[in-house]
């Protein structure tokens, strides 16, 4: 190598060694220090002990490829990742063989970019109320929110409601304005629900789910646009069950809660009609921006 070494050891003494430099720390921690200097060519940069890191002194610069290179790959090890500044704010990690993206927005020119994003998904286990989302889950990052119930299975036969949250509690007032639409396999009727004032969003988790283990209830709940402070908020939902005969149940509804319309709704609280009844089963909250 000739010219500038181009790399400092800020601890204990650095050496070049068969095309490669390695750092003979005493501290345990040796630190390397980009310098001046217009190329450095080796074939490995380790530390002998301790733990190395690498920092480009300079106020700007650039760690490229060669254009003329091809198959170069990033390679990290388990249970590393890349991080963003002294904050330590987490970009891309590692852990137990999954990869996560953590803390980035999408561009609308990156592909994928207006998909569903999943942001969070509990368990229920045993819960008699639940709630999906938090003021920092639900923000303006995301403009449409989805919430969905998979394999919800009850302690007891029983409805499952639905109301907003806001600041973190559940709207118990009689301001929820709704109609909710049902059909039965065992008829070719339907129910028609309308509601000008009630206390919830009705049967938005499902109606008359069964407690059989093969039973169970699902659903999708949909909030769009909910840290509005200029609307009120429209809610929209469809559930399907089977019920205690084992009949299919499929609920279809949609409404708004009439005040409130300066608040950001932060979560939607579900609950079981039926005193005791429990929950289990996984909800997942997605957004989209």
């Amino acid at each position: 190598m000739s010219g500038i070494i181009g790399l400092r050891e800020s601890r204990g003494s650095g050496v070049i060694n068969g095309g490669q430099v390695s750092a003979l720390g005493t501290t345990g921690s040796p630190q390397f220090t980009a310098v001046k200097t217009s190329e450095v060519k080796t074939s490995d940069i380790k530390s002998n002990t301790g733990v190395a890191s690498f920092a480009i002194a300079d106020a700007s610069g650039d760690i490229s490829f060669g254009i003329g290179n091809t198959d170069v790959k990033l390679k990290l090890p388990v249970a590393s990742g890349i991080y963003k500044g002294a904050s330590d704010t987490a970009v891309l990690t590692e852990a137990s063989d999954v990869v996560t993206l953590n803390n980035v927005t999408m561009g609308s020119s990156v592909t994928g970019a207006g998909a569903w994003i999943k942001l969070s998904s509990p368990a229920l286990s045993g819960a008699t109320t639940f709630t999906i989302g938090s003021s920092s889950l639900i923000t303006s990052t995301y403009k449409s929110y989805l919430i969905v119930g998979t394999d919800i299975h009850v302690s007891a036969d029983t409805a499952i409601h639905a109301r907003f949250t806001q600041e973190g509690s559940p709207i118990t007032s009689s301001d929820y304005k709704q109609i909710e639409v049902r059909s039965t396999s065992v008829s070719t009727s339907l129910s028609i629900t309308p509601a000008l004032t009630g206390a919830a969003f009705l049967y938005a988790g499902g109606y008359d789910v069964g407690n059989e283990a093969y039973q169970s209830t699902n659903f999708q709940l949909y909030l769009p646009n909910p840290t509005s402070t200029a609307n009120n908020k429209i809610f929209s939902w469809n559930a399907w069950n089977q019920d205690s005969s084992n009949n299919i149940l499929g609920t279809f509804g949609t409404g708004t809660m009439e005040t409130g319309a300066d608040k950001a709704v932060d979560g939607v609280y579900l609950y079981t009609t039926t005193g005791g009844a429990t929950m289990t089963g996984t909800v997942t909250l997605y957004g989209l921006q």
